[in-house]
């Protein structure tokens, strides 16, 4: 089943890719006009940040394409769409926004394809005479509906397997270094007006934690020792992490960071900061004086929490 709009897509229009049980970062948006593969390219680039022509880089995810596709009622059959697939010195690769990936693991090649001509440099899906959709290579200039991807809105870092790699797996979580500096409660409130149901970060595991500080440490505005507000708060007695207006707020249960000595048992220390003492741990401090950076994140599934059709958090 095609999940509509998840909270990290930008609108209706946009489909956040699913697979059961599972969300991921990336919005995918069928379009039913037809244009020459180029056009397609320039068409998708303008749709949003940091957008381009879908790739398919596994069958689940040629599959869910397949699936929005078919329910799209602009594209008819026989379907025919392009993909960001293209062919440069004999090699293929995916159109990225950092620039060009190599298909590797995954092939859907129809019967024949691709063909060895040099003016059939680019690849659609199209629909075989048994019903499939397989990949072939056409000329630039045939004209066909399309597939756009999306990320992270402008001045967002989407969250990712590995920092150092911009094309490791990424996850449906974006987040915004903030350098001014506020107390927690002003922080909190800053983040919730930054992007649609964001939110001050969540910091959930080590691998979360980490990926943060190393944006932090790549921040101009961050100085050494860090220390930043993350969405850790106390909540009638109980450790929990801050989510949008209305939402469930989550417990602290699977992974702590705390401080040595910390938390502090106190009813004025009700707020949960990182501050770099050597590793960089949890402290709570109060939340009306102690003023910081602090790091957003946008309402979207976390790797070990995922979310619903309104995305909002499965338990």
């Amino acid at each position: 089943m095609v999940q509509k709009l998840n909270c990290f897509c930008p609108s209706s229009n946009w489909y956040q890719y699913r697979t059961p049980g599972q969300s991921y970062g990336t919005c995918i948006q069928p379009v039913g006009m037809s244009a020459v593969w180029f056009a397609a390219l320039a068409s998708c680039q303008l749709r949003w940040n940091i957008s381009y022509l879908a790739s398919e880089f596994t069958l689940d995810k040629h599959q869910f394409v397949v699936e929005i596709v078919k329910r799209t009622p602009q594209i008819r059959e026989p379907y025919a769409y392009h993909i960001g697939l293209r062919r440069i010195d004999g090699e293929w690769y995916w159109d990225q926004p950092t620039g060009l990936l190599p298909v590797r693991d995954y092939k859907n090649w129809g019967y024949d394809y691709p063909s060895q001509s040099k003016k059939l440099s680019v690849g659609m899906n199209f629909e075989n005479s048994g019903k499939w959709m397989e990949w072939k290579n056409v000329d630039p200039r045939f004209p066909s509906n399309y597939v756009s991807n999306c990320f992270c809105p402008n001045d967002w870092i989407q969250y990712r397997q590995f920092y150092s790699d911009t094309n490791s797996y990424r996850y449906g979580v974006c987040f915004q270094p903030v350098t001014l500096t506020a107390v927690w409660k002003a922080a909190k409130m800053s983040c919730a007006n930054r992007w649609n149901n964001s939110y001050l970060v969540n910091e959930f595991n080590l691998s979360k934690h980490n990926f943060i500080l190393d944006i932090v440490n790549a921040t101009v505005g961050f100085h050494q020792p860090f220390s930043y507000h993350i969405g850790g708060n106390k909540v009638g007695g109980v450790w929990k992490w801050d989510r949008p207006t209305g939402w469930e707020q989550p417990e602290l249960k699977k992974w702590y960071n705390w401080e040595d000595g910390y938390p502090i048992a106190s009813s004025t220390l009700n707020a949960i900061l990182n501050q770099q003492t050597g590793p960089t741990k949890w402290e709570n401090i109060d939340m009306l004086k102690t003023a910081a950076n602090y790091v957003c994140e946008t309402a979207s599934c976390d790797t070990d929490n995922y979310c619903s059709s309104d995305g909002r958090l499965d338990e």
